[in-house]
Protein backbone atom coordinates (compact mmCIF):
# COMPACT_ATOMS: atom_id res chain seq x y z
CA UNK A 1 0.00 0.00 0.00
CA UNK A 2 1.05 3.46 -1.24
CA UNK A 3 2.16 5.75 1.75
CA UNK A 4 0.77 9.54 1.41
CA UNK A 5 3.70 11.93 0.90
CA UNK A 6 4.42 14.41 4.30
CA UNK A 7 4.60 18.01 3.69
CA UNK A 8 8.14 17.58 4.93
CA UNK A 9 8.84 15.46 1.67
CA UNK A 10 8.07 18.17 -0.25
CA UNK A 11 9.75 21.02 1.80
CA UNK A 12 12.97 18.68 1.73
CA UNK A 13 12.86 18.57 -2.25
CA UNK A 14 12.73 22.37 -2.88
CA UNK A 15 15.34 22.93 -0.66
CA UNK A 16 17.52 21.50 -3.54
CA UNK A 17 16.52 24.46 -5.66
CA UNK A 18 19.98 25.85 -5.02
CA UNK A 19 21.84 22.06 -6.65
CA UNK A 20 19.24 22.48 -9.96
CA UNK A 21 20.82 23.09 -13.53
CA UNK A 22 19.56 26.29 -13.32
CA UNK A 23 20.06 29.89 -12.07
CA UNK A 24 16.84 30.59 -10.30
CA UNK A 25 16.99 33.78 -8.65
CA UNK A 26 14.99 32.54 -5.67
CA UNK A 27 13.09 29.13 -4.55
CA UNK A 28 10.27 28.11 -7.13
CA UNK A 29 6.53 28.10 -5.92
CA UNK A 30 4.22 25.32 -5.71
CA UNK A 31 1.56 25.83 -8.47
CA UNK A 32 -0.35 22.83 -7.99
CA UNK A 33 -0.02 19.06 -7.43
CA UNK A 34 -0.53 17.51 -10.72
CA UNK A 35 -2.68 14.10 -11.55
CA UNK A 36 -1.69 11.09 -13.44
CA UNK A 37 1.24 9.64 -11.41
CA UNK A 38 0.50 6.30 -9.63
CA UNK A 39 3.18 6.17 -7.62
CA UNK A 40 5.18 8.99 -7.35
CA UNK A 41 4.15 12.61 -6.85
CA UNK A 42 4.30 15.43 -9.29
CA UNK A 43 4.27 19.03 -8.47
CA UNK A 44 4.06 22.27 -10.82
CA UNK A 45 6.37 24.89 -10.13
CA UNK A 46 6.69 28.16 -10.95
CA UNK A 47 10.51 29.56 -10.82
CA UNK A 48 12.12 33.06 -11.96
CA UNK A 49 15.26 33.12 -13.52
CA UNK A 50 18.59 35.20 -13.25
CA UNK A 51 19.24 37.58 -16.15
CA UNK A 52 21.90 35.58 -17.52
CA UNK A 53 19.91 32.28 -18.06
CA UNK A 54 17.34 34.05 -20.30
CA UNK A 55 19.85 33.42 -23.10
CA UNK A 56 18.85 29.54 -22.63
CA UNK A 57 16.02 29.74 -25.22
CA UNK A 58 15.92 25.84 -25.63
CA UNK A 59 14.40 25.87 -22.54
CA UNK A 60 12.26 29.40 -22.04
CA UNK A 61 11.90 32.52 -23.57
CA UNK A 62 10.75 34.43 -20.64
CA UNK A 63 11.57 35.21 -17.44
CA UNK A 64 9.62 32.76 -15.98
CA UNK A 65 9.71 29.02 -16.31
CA UNK A 66 7.30 26.18 -15.40
CA UNK A 67 8.83 22.90 -14.04
CA UNK A 68 7.93 19.52 -13.24
CA UNK A 69 9.13 18.27 -9.93
CA UNK A 70 8.67 14.48 -8.97
CA UNK A 71 9.53 13.46 -5.41
CA UNK A 72 9.51 9.23 -5.74
CA UNK A 73 7.92 7.21 -3.79
CA UNK A 74 8.72 5.80 -0.82
CA UNK A 75 7.39 2.68 -1.60
CA UNK A 76 9.79 2.68 -4.82
CA UNK A 77 12.11 -0.42 -3.67
CA UNK A 78 9.02 -2.12 -2.86
CA UNK A 79 7.86 -1.60 -6.73
CA UNK A 80 11.23 -2.70 -8.23
CA UNK A 81 12.46 0.64 -9.32
CA UNK A 82 15.98 1.16 -9.82
CA UNK A 83 16.78 4.91 -9.65
CA UNK A 84 20.09 4.67 -10.62
CA UNK A 85 19.40 2.76 -13.71
CA UNK A 86 16.68 5.27 -14.31
CA UNK A 87 19.38 8.41 -14.06
CA UNK A 88 21.44 6.47 -16.44
CA UNK A 89 19.29 5.79 -18.97
CA UNK A 90 17.79 9.69 -18.58
CA UNK A 91 21.75 10.89 -19.08
CA UNK A 92 22.46 8.78 -22.02
CA UNK A 93 18.72 10.01 -23.96
CA UNK A 94 19.75 13.48 -22.70
CA UNK A 95 22.92 13.37 -23.90
CA UNK A 96 24.97 11.97 -26.70
CA UNK A 97 21.67 9.80 -28.09
CA UNK A 98 20.58 12.02 -30.81
CA UNK A 99 17.73 9.84 -31.55
CA UNK A 100 16.46 10.42 -27.67
CA UNK A 101 16.62 14.01 -28.16
CA UNK A 102 12.99 15.38 -28.04
CA UNK A 103 12.01 11.77 -26.16
CA UNK A 104 11.71 13.20 -22.81
CA UNK A 105 11.05 16.21 -21.06
CA UNK A 106 14.90 18.60 -20.86
CA UNK A 107 16.30 17.26 -17.37
CA UNK A 108 16.60 19.96 -15.42
CA UNK A 109 17.71 18.31 -11.62
CA UNK A 110 18.17 14.53 -10.96
CA UNK A 111 18.98 12.39 -7.93
CA UNK A 112 18.32 8.95 -6.94
CA UNK A 113 19.63 9.13 -3.44
CA UNK A 114 17.31 12.06 -2.87
CA UNK A 115 14.58 10.32 -4.40
CA UNK A 116 13.88 13.76 -7.12
CA UNK A 117 13.31 14.37 -10.34
CA UNK A 118 13.01 17.84 -12.04
CA UNK A 119 11.81 18.39 -15.41
CA UNK A 120 10.89 21.32 -17.74
CA UNK A 121 6.97 20.96 -18.41
CA UNK A 122 5.87 20.35 -20.95
CA UNK A 123 2.64 22.07 -22.46
CA UNK A 124 0.45 19.81 -23.98
CA UNK A 125 -2.01 16.89 -23.39
CA UNK A 126 -2.01 13.09 -22.41
CA UNK A 127 -3.50 10.64 -24.82
CA UNK A 128 -6.14 8.24 -24.48
CA UNK A 129 -6.78 4.79 -25.07
CA UNK A 130 -9.59 5.94 -27.55
CA UNK A 131 -6.94 7.96 -29.60
CA UNK A 132 -5.55 4.59 -31.72
CA UNK A 133 -8.69 3.79 -33.01
CA UNK A 134 -7.55 6.51 -35.96
CA UNK A 135 -5.08 4.19 -37.63
CA UNK A 136 -2.96 7.76 -38.44
CA UNK A 137 -2.64 8.12 -34.69
CA UNK A 138 -1.82 4.43 -33.79
CA UNK A 139 0.84 4.99 -36.64
CA UNK A 140 2.29 7.98 -34.72
CA UNK A 141 2.84 6.17 -31.38
CA UNK A 142 4.61 3.03 -33.44
CA UNK A 143 7.05 5.62 -34.79
CA UNK A 144 7.98 6.28 -31.35
CA UNK A 145 7.91 2.72 -29.98
CA UNK A 146 10.61 2.34 -33.25
CA UNK A 147 12.76 5.59 -32.36
CA UNK A 148 13.24 4.21 -28.69
CA UNK A 149 14.16 0.84 -29.65
CA UNK A 150 16.50 2.14 -32.25
CA UNK A 151 18.62 4.32 -30.00
CA UNK A 152 21.77 3.53 -29.24
CA UNK A 153 23.76 3.79 -25.95
CA UNK A 154 25.09 2.05 -22.83
CA UNK A 155 22.05 1.67 -21.54
CA UNK A 156 21.82 -0.73 -17.48
CA UNK A 157 20.14 -4.38 -18.18
CA UNK A 158 16.84 -4.76 -17.06
CA UNK A 159 17.09 -8.10 -15.01
CA UNK A 160 13.46 -9.65 -16.13
CA UNK A 161 14.04 -12.16 -13.68
CA UNK A 162 15.35 -10.30 -10.37
CA UNK A 163 11.98 -8.37 -11.18
CA UNK A 164 9.77 -10.93 -11.43
CA UNK A 165 11.07 -12.57 -8.03
CA UNK A 166 11.45 -9.29 -6.53
CA UNK A 167 7.74 -9.01 -6.75
CA UNK A 168 7.21 -12.24 -5.10
CA UNK A 169 9.07 -11.54 -2.14
CA UNK A 170 7.08 -8.28 -2.13
CA UNK A 171 3.85 -10.27 -2.51
CA UNK A 172 5.13 -13.05 0.35
CA UNK A 173 5.95 -9.94 2.64
CA UNK A 174 2.86 -8.89 2.50
CA UNK A 175 1.52 -11.83 3.50
CA UNK A 176 -0.51 -12.49 0.17
CA UNK A 177 -2.42 -16.12 0.37
CA UNK A 178 -3.60 -15.35 -3.40
CA UNK A 179 -3.69 -19.00 -5.21
CA UNK A 180 -4.11 -17.38 -8.08
CA UNK A 181 -1.06 -14.97 -8.44
CA UNK A 182 0.97 -17.78 -6.61
CA UNK A 183 0.09 -19.99 -9.96
CA UNK A 184 0.44 -16.46 -12.37
CA UNK A 185 4.11 -16.20 -10.41
CA UNK A 186 4.94 -19.87 -11.54
CA UNK A 187 3.73 -19.73 -15.09
CA UNK A 188 5.58 -15.90 -15.32
CA UNK A 189 9.43 -17.82 -13.77
CA UNK A 190 8.92 -20.05 -16.98
CA UNK A 191 7.88 -17.54 -18.97
CA UNK A 192 11.06 -15.85 -17.93
CA UNK A 193 13.34 -18.72 -19.11
CA UNK A 194 11.50 -19.27 -22.39
CA UNK A 195 12.25 -15.45 -23.14
CA UNK A 196 15.91 -15.95 -22.28
CA UNK A 197 16.37 -18.85 -24.27
CA UNK A 198 14.91 -17.18 -27.57
CA UNK A 199 16.46 -13.64 -26.61
CA UNK A 200 20.14 -15.39 -26.23
CA UNK A 201 21.93 -14.07 -29.56
CA UNK A 202 19.64 -10.96 -29.79
CA UNK A 203 20.93 -7.80 -28.27
CA UNK A 204 19.24 -6.20 -26.13
CA UNK A 205 17.78 -2.72 -26.98
CA UNK A 206 16.36 0.20 -24.88
CA UNK A 207 12.82 -0.88 -23.84
CA UNK A 208 10.64 1.85 -21.62
CA UNK A 209 8.81 -1.08 -20.30
CA UNK A 210 5.84 1.32 -19.49
CA UNK A 211 4.31 2.65 -22.59
CA UNK A 212 1.17 3.86 -21.11
CA UNK A 213 -1.66 6.82 -21.87
CA UNK A 214 -0.22 8.03 -18.22
CA UNK A 215 3.07 8.41 -20.03
CA UNK A 216 2.57 9.74 -23.24
CA UNK A 217 2.08 13.65 -23.85
CA UNK A 218 1.01 15.43 -26.98
CA UNK A 219 2.69 19.03 -27.40
CA UNK A 220 1.15 22.06 -28.69
CA UNK A 221 3.40 20.79 -31.76
CA UNK A 222 2.06 17.63 -32.50
CA UNK A 223 5.29 16.13 -31.24
CA UNK A 224 4.97 12.94 -28.37
CA UNK A 225 7.09 12.97 -25.54
CA UNK A 226 7.34 10.25 -23.09
CA UNK A 227 7.14 10.71 -19.41
CA UNK A 228 8.13 7.99 -16.72
CA UNK A 229 11.71 5.90 -17.76
CA UNK A 230 11.54 4.74 -14.09
CA UNK A 231 11.62 1.19 -15.35
CA UNK A 232 13.42 1.81 -18.75
CA UNK A 233 16.66 -0.67 -19.58
CA UNK A 234 18.21 -2.53 -21.92
CA UNK A 235 15.50 -5.13 -22.77
CA UNK A 236 13.76 -7.60 -25.12
CA UNK A 237 11.69 -5.49 -27.75
CA UNK A 238 8.96 -7.86 -27.32
CA UNK A 239 8.38 -6.69 -23.60
CA UNK A 240 7.46 -3.18 -24.90
CA UNK A 241 5.25 -4.40 -28.08
CA UNK A 242 3.40 -6.63 -25.41
CA UNK A 243 3.18 -3.83 -23.06
CA UNK A 244 1.62 -1.60 -25.68
CA UNK A 245 -1.01 -4.08 -26.52
CA UNK A 246 -1.89 -4.61 -22.60
CA UNK A 247 -2.25 -0.81 -21.83
CA UNK A 248 -3.70 0.32 -25.07
CA UNK A 249 -6.32 -2.69 -25.19
CA UNK A 250 -5.05 -3.42 -28.83
CA UNK A 251 -5.53 -6.65 -28.71
CA UNK A 252 -7.78 -6.72 -31.85
CA UNK A 253 -4.96 -4.79 -33.86
CA UNK A 254 -2.18 -7.41 -33.22
CA UNK A 255 -2.00 -7.94 -37.23
CA UNK A 256 -2.13 -4.71 -38.32
CA UNK A 257 0.44 -3.56 -35.40
CA UNK A 258 2.77 -5.86 -36.61
CA UNK A 259 2.64 -4.87 -40.60
CA UNK A 260 2.49 -1.82 -39.67
CA UNK A 261 6.35 -2.64 -37.60
CA UNK A 262 7.93 -4.76 -40.14
CA UNK A 263 7.79 -1.55 -42.54
CA UNK A 264 4.40 -2.30 -44.37
CA UNK A 265 2.34 0.78 -43.32
CA UNK A 266 5.06 3.12 -43.56
CA UNK A 267 6.71 2.96 -40.55
CA UNK A 268 10.76 1.20 -40.79
CA UNK A 269 11.32 -1.23 -37.53
CA UNK A 270 13.69 -3.72 -38.42
CA UNK A 271 14.44 -7.41 -36.26
CA UNK A 272 10.43 -7.20 -35.52
CA UNK A 273 10.38 -11.28 -35.99
CA UNK A 274 8.65 -12.19 -32.78
CA UNK A 275 7.56 -15.52 -32.76
CA UNK A 276 4.33 -16.81 -30.86
CA UNK A 277 6.26 -18.57 -28.47
CA UNK A 278 7.64 -15.59 -27.65
CA UNK A 279 4.36 -12.89 -27.13
CA UNK A 280 2.81 -15.91 -25.29
CA UNK A 281 5.69 -15.99 -22.40
CA UNK A 282 6.25 -11.99 -22.83
CA UNK A 283 2.23 -11.71 -22.00
CA UNK A 284 2.76 -14.36 -19.26
CA UNK A 285 5.55 -12.47 -17.74
CA UNK A 286 3.70 -8.88 -18.06
CA UNK A 287 0.03 -10.93 -16.43
CA UNK A 288 2.00 -11.25 -13.15
CA UNK A 289 4.04 -7.95 -13.14
CA UNK A 290 0.88 -6.28 -13.49
CA UNK A 291 -1.31 -7.87 -10.75
CA UNK A 292 1.53 -8.16 -8.33
CA UNK A 293 2.11 -4.14 -8.75
CA UNK A 294 -1.68 -3.58 -8.52
CA UNK A 295 -1.67 -5.98 -5.09
CA UNK A 296 1.21 -4.40 -3.54
CA UNK A 297 -0.70 -0.59 -4.31
CA UNK A 298 -4.09 -1.78 -3.19
CA UNK A 299 -4.85 -1.30 0.75
CA UNK A 300 -5.70 -3.98 2.86
CA UNK A 301 -9.19 -4.70 3.59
Amino acid sequence: MMNEFPEQSLARALDSWPQWNLSLANKPRVVKALSGGLTNRNYLLNGNLRDEDLRDKDLLETETCLLVMRVNSPESQLLGIDRERERLVLGSLAGQCALGKGLVPKIIYCNSDDGLLVTEYIEGRHWRVEELKDPRELKKLLRVFKQVGEIRGDFPEFDYRAHVEHYWRGLHSAGSKNKNLTTCFQQAKIAVEQLSEINRDKPRVLCHHDLSPLNVIETLRGELVLLDWEYAGGGWPVMDYVALIRNWQLYKSQALILNTLNNNNGVEFANVDFTTAEVKAAQQVWEFIDRAWYSLNTPAE
